[in-house]
């Protein structure tokens, strides 16, 4: 109808598309494209996951206020607060509304399972006994070359270093990657006789030019046997400054505790990545998981394919070591890990951060994850992409951030964390990220609720129906003041025209009757 239309017509309306590229990953890479990722000459391993990557950004910290807490009434400090928000005039904003309201409405499910689908097409699930290519055996030969070159590099820029403020030598990385702009699923290079006089040229380097500093350590897909660790333990203690990635080594017992005692003696260190070295609730590991608790600067774990699966008490001890961020990601963790993690976000730790792609969680733990998010207000983003929920699953992790059931539904949700579920090319999740996105978590709150209001006529009519009359002037007032041309007009003008009028007029008489009497007595 013109009615209709009129209340949908803003003065600058205009309609944005969000296109962003979608990631890829060379695990379905052919041989001749992996012999030609090896022969490369740009690095391609990265300390941690595509959405957390290197050190996640510190951001200023999110509000104390747990939004759980309190009556479940749409409370007259909401009405209040409406006077210190300000509606953003983005040209997407309407966008994000239009998308959003169509989520909860369940207009977007074919959307929403599409994008499940391209996610799980675009990253199958990896397998350990993956058929070995018939020549992975040419692609291990170039990347042991490499690995050589690299090895042999790395001792030149240790014998020649650059001097910085006060002569003293700029730190500079030691990275080993031995697949340069190419796949991760390369085969591991081994350890054999020909390296040895390349890892001894290291280590005399090292011993030779011991004031050097090194900004990281990368050894990934490289076999790290015990006496090239107790090498790099006894060499760079104190020396690495930031981070530490180990990827694929065939860490064994020993190797975890060289790890521990590398970590222990770097104390500057802020990012810690073991991908794919299996690790269980051994002696060794433990102590690892103590060494990580007790480090002073230590705020990223990174141990992606780890084998952690259902051991609960390892999971614990991973999630209770005070970390602000942690990738877990292809470890197996099914229904029972979803109950240790929910339990553990509910006591709002300082994790802000949280990576749980490709697992095994259902449809139930996704309730369980819901309620717990509802009362954290730390958490700033949880990934559960590639999990095994349906479309049920997915809509019950983002009304966790957006319950458009009721005003108090919305109040109530969580207002601080991003959930990641869909392929970010995708739409529906850009448009919800987007929405998230805000200053604070405040502007996020008053945000959401001005969404649902102005959605539609209906989407007014419904969530004011159960307003205390006395709520209803500072409603008005902030929908006149955070809306512009037609819209306001016909807002106000359905509001006045629908609403209980007399009711209002009367509690309006009412309170100004008895503030007149102030003034007179005063």
């Amino acid at each position: 109808s013109a009615e209709d239309e009129d209340w949908d017509r803003e003065d600058d309306e205009s309609d944005v598309e969000s296109n962003s590229e979608g990631d890829s990953n060379g695990d379905n890479c052919s041989s001749d494209e992996l012999i030609r990722a090896a022969g490369s000459n740009s690095d391609a391993f990265s300390s941690t996951s595509n959405k957390s990557s290197d050190y996640y950004a510190e951001s200023s910290s999110s509000d104390d206020d747990d939004s759980s807490s309190g009556s479940s009434d749409f409370h007259s400090s909401d009405c209040a607060s409406f006077s210190d928000y300000e509606e953003p005039h983005d040209s997407d904003t309407e966008a994000f509304s239009r998308t959003i309201m169509s989520f909860c409405n369940g207009d977007c499910d074919d959307e929403i399972q599409t994008a499940m689908d391209n996610f799980v097409a675009k990253n199958p699930a990896k397998s350990r006994e993956r058929p070995r290519p018939s020549d992975w055996d040419t692609v291990e030969h170039i990347a042991r070359s490499n690995l050589k070159g690299r090895l042999q590099q790395c001792t030149q820029e240790i014998r020649t270093p650059v001097p910085g403020p006060g002569g003293v030598p700029i730190a500079f990385p030691i990275d080993l990657t031995p697949y340069r702009n190419g796949p991760n699923n390369g085969p591991m290079v081994s350890d054999d006789y020909s390296l040895t006089s390349y890892w001894d040229g290291l280590s005399d380097a090292l011993t030779e030019f011991n004031i050097a500093k090194f900004e990281k350590l990368v050894i990934p897909k490289i076999e790290l046997v015990d006496e090239v660790l107790d090498m790099l333990e006894e060499k760079l203690r104190g020396r690495i400054e930031k981070s530490m990635t180990f990827v694929e080594n065939n860490l064994r017992d020993q190797g975890i505790s060289y790890v521990s005692a590398l970590l222990k003696s770097n104390p500057t260190l802020t990012h810690l990545c073991l991908r794919d070295n299996p690790i269980d609730n051994s002696t060794s590991v433990m102590e690892l998981v103590k060494t990580i608790e007790a480090h002073p600067n230590l705020q990223s774990l990174s141990v992606p394919a780890c084998s952690i699966g259902e051991s609960i008490p390892l999971l614990n001890s991973i999630m209770h070591s005070g970390m602000k961020v942690l990738i877990l990601n292809e470890n197996g963790i099914s229904s029972q890990g979803a109950i240790a993690i929910a339990e553990f976000l509910e006591i709002n730790p300082p994790l802000e951060s949280l990576d749980l792609d490709n697992n095994m969680f259902d449809d139930n733990d996704a309730i369980v994850f819901s309620k717990a998010l509802k009362k954290n207000t730390n958490l700033q983003g949880i990934w559960v992409r590639g999990n095994k929920f349906t479309l049920e699953g997915v809509k019950t992790m983002l009304k966790s951030v957006f319950d458009s059931s009721s005003l108090n539904a919305i109040s109530e949700s969580n207002h601080t964390c991003q959930v990641g579920l869909l392929s970010m090319e995708e739409h529906i999740q850009h448009a919800y990220i987007g929405f998230l996105n805000a200053e604070d978590r405040e502007t996020t709150r008053m945000r959401k609720i001005m969404t649902a209001l102005l959605h539609s006529k209906a989407s007014l009519l419904n969530y004011l129906e159960d307003i205390q009359v006395e709520f209803m002037p500072d409603v008005i007032s902030f929908i006149q003041t955070n809306t512009r041309g037609m819209k306001r007009i016909n807002v106000v003008y359905e509001i006045m025209r629908w609403w209980n009028m007399p009711s209002l007029y009367k509690y309006s008489h009412r309170t100004c009757s008895k503030s007149k009497r102030k003034r007179e007595i005063t």
